[in-house]
């Protein structure tokens, strides 16, 4: 079946989509409902001039947390960076790296020895060859955490759904 439609740009973002025949008879001009409701409530795009960040963006050394808990970074010159458009790194790879005074291989992980993701202290910090050494690491801890259940040193209170260590064994 032959496409009936056209190429237009949204009237209110400006990107070019395809609107098929029977939308431009009911007076499609908007490539998604977004768009439609932004400009029915007056909203101004936030794309150029009208964007904060508009010719810099975040500036160097600019920190954020990652949907994971880790800390990212902005280096433009750093070698390893976790998104290529934005140069944002991973805190401790960056650490890591410049301990090494070498770029981390793409397959090399680094441990956080204490679990807390945002403590990226050089100490706290460790290199694995391979994220299978990273998950032998992280066995290493859930068996030893498994004795200490089984040997009733720790225990999980379903209450407030919260494991403590038993007081008989301090």
């Amino acid at each position: 079946m032959r496409k009936t439609g056209k190429n237009i740009n949204c009237l209110y973002c400006g990107k070019l989509f395809y609107i098929p025949q029977w939308r431009i008879n009911n007076g499609g001009k908007y490539c998604s409902k977004a768009c439609l409701y932004a400009s029915q409530r007056g909203n101004v795009k936030n794309t150029g001039e009208n964007n904060p960040n508009y010719g810099n963006g975040h500036p160097e050394g600019h920190k954020r947390i990652t949907k994971y808990g880790y800390i990212e970074i902005k280096d433009s010159n750093f070698i390893n960076t976790s998104n290529k458009y934005d140069k944002f790194v991973l805190e401790h790879r960056k650490i890591m790296s410049e301990y090494l005074n070498r770029p981390l291989k793409e397959y090399e992980h680094v441990h956080h020895i204490n679990y807390i993701k945002t403590d990226n202290f050089l100490d706290n910090l460790y290199l694995c060859s391979s994220i299978s050494e990273h998950t032998k690491i992280t066995s290493s801890l859930h068996k030893l955490v498994n004795i200490l259940l089984t040997k009733n040193i720790l225990y999980f209170n379903k209450e407030d759904g919260k494991y403590y260590i038993n007081e008989n064994y301090l």
